[in-house]
């Protein structure tokens, strides 16, 4: 019980001090689903809350679309909205590109030929371009595992997203007031000493 409650205790430290620290993003990626054989592949949608921390850690949320034209009379057309939260990190270097790894879980709610929720968990990977302070350039591969309810097989859509977003937060303006301040100390002149050297006192 106790190794519990202390596990718990520092999924709490964890989330809180990543929240604290953090900058927030929303974005939104447009791309195309790729399902299984028996599926067509379709449009897909995904709409992202997300917490950066600066040490690379990120909570987020997501909601989406996601489809599947079934190709043969055995099969159901499938639509799914997960609703997701992830945990995912980034490495932070020090350039414009930054790659990341993360796990999703939720429910995703679909169309009436199946159950009405399937518990859904995926895995994500993609890369995170800085195109300035306040935007910035996403491109996602999700690999999708959803339960519909049927025992024959999950739905599990390989998507393929890329899209931008706007970036808030109090970290991220005191960061962005740091980085002006730091430019205008190095494009300001040095001093230069008076060619005429110390003046000479006279005496009358």
């Amino acid at each position: 019980m106790q190794l519990q409650t202390s596990k718990v205790l520092l999924i709490g430290l964890f989330l809180s001090s990543t929240l604290f620290g953090s900058s927030m993003i929303i974005n939104l990626n447009l791309g195309s689903s790729f399902p299984p054989s028996n599926f067509e592949s379709a449009p897909s949608i995904m709409s992202n809350i997300s917490f950066l921390s600066s040490d690379g850690p990120i909570i987020e949320g997501s909601v989406g679309y996601i489809s599947g034209e079934a190709k043969s009379g055995n099969s159901n057309d499938i639509k799914a909205v997960p609703v997701l939260a992830s945990i995912k990190y980034r490495l932070t270097l020090k350039s414009k590109i930054h790659p990341y790894i993360g796990v999703k879980g939720g429910l995703s709610f679909l169309n009436s030929a199946y159950d009405a929720t399937g518990l859904t968990y995926a895995l994500t990977t993609g890369l995170l371009f800085n195109l300035s302070h306040d935007t910035k350039l996403f491109f996602d591969i999700t690999k999708f595992y959803i339960d519909t309810g049927d025992s024959a097989y999950l739905f599990e859509p390989l998507t393929i997203n890329a899209g931008i977003g706007i970036a808030f937060g109090e970290s991220h303006k005191r960061k962005r007031v740091f980085n002006k301040r730091r430019k205008r100390r190095k494009s300001k002149p040095a001093r230069r000493p008076s060619p005429r050297g110390p003046r000479e006192s006279r005496s009358y």
